[in-house]
C-alpha cells in the first residue's frame, strides 16, 4: 500500500509564519496605491461631473449646474428628489442637471433634467473634495453654473472660477512640486482639467 504523506504541524506553522512575514511588508505598501485609486476616480467624476453639464448647456441652449447633495441617488419619482446642498462638503455628493428656470442653482423635480449623479457614501471619512475659489464665486453660491455658452457665471452674473481640492489623510503631500492630492482646475471660460501641482491645491 502507497501511504499518503500530508504537512506536519510544524511544517504547517512554518508556512503561516511565512504567510503573515509577506502580507506584513506587503500590505502596507498597498495602501497609497489604494489611495491615489480612490482620488483618481473622484477626480474623474468629478470633471465627468462638470464636461457632461457645460456641454449639455451649449447643446440644449439652456443652463447646466453642478451642486453639492447629501442625497444624490434619491429617486426623483418616489417623493424625495436630490437637493442641492448650501454647503461646501462636495464628498457627500453631487448632481449635474439642466436648470429649467434658468435662475439659481436648486434642483426640481419634474422641471429640471438629472444628467448625473455621484454619491459619495462609500468614501465617508476617506477623503474631502472642497473648492478653493479664485473670486469667490463658487463657494459662495456652492454650486456651477453654465450659460448656454458654456460659460460658468453664476446666477448674479459673477464669472466663476476656482479648484475643486480631492484630497484625503496625507494632505497636500509635496513631492518635488507634485502633490499626492489632485486638483480640478476650472477656467473662467467653462474649461476643466486635473492638475497636482503642489502650488495649485489646498486640503482642509
Amino acid at each position: 500500500m502507497k501511504r499518503e504523506r500530508g504537512f506536519t504541524l510544524l511544517e504547517l506553522l512554518i508556512v503561516v509564519a511565512i504567510v503573515i512575514v509577506v502580507a506584513a511588508i506587503g500590505v502596507p505598501s498597498l495602501v497609497p496605491f489604494i489611495q491615489n485609486g480612490r482620488i483618481t476616480t473622484v477626480t474623474n467624476d468629478m470633471i465627468s461631473a462638470l464636461h457632461v453639464a457645460r456641454s449639455e448647456a451649449i447643446r440644449m441652449g439652456s443652463v447646466g449646474c453642478v451642486c453639492p447633495s447629501a442625497n444624490p441617488t434619491a429617486d426623483p419619482t418616489g417623493g424625495t428628489p436630490p437637493a442641492c446642498n448650501a454647503t461646501d462638503n462636495w464628498e457627500q455628493g453631487w448632481i449635474s442637471f439642466l436648470e429649467d428656470s434658468g435662475g439659481v442653482c436648486n434642483f426640481t423635480s419634474g422641471a429640471d433634467v438629472l444628467l448625473k449623479v455621484w454619491d459619495g457614501s462609500n468614501y465617508a471619512g476617506k477623503l474631502t473634495v472642497r473648492v478653493a475659489s479664485d473670486n469667490g464665486t463658487i463657494t459662495d453660491v456652492d454650486s456651477v453654473r453654465f450659460n448656454s455658452r458654456g460659460s460658468p457665471v453664476s446666477s448674479l452674473g459673477l464669472m466663476q472660477q476656482g479648484v475643486f481640492n480631492i484630497c484625503d489623510d496625507r494632505g497636500v503631500g509635496d513631492i518635488n512640486g507634485k502633490s499626492v492630492a489632485r486638483g480640478v482646475q476650472m477656467t473662467i471660460a467653462g474649461s476643466v482639467k486635473s492638475t497636482k501641482k503642489s502650488s495649485k491645491i489646498v486640503c482642509p
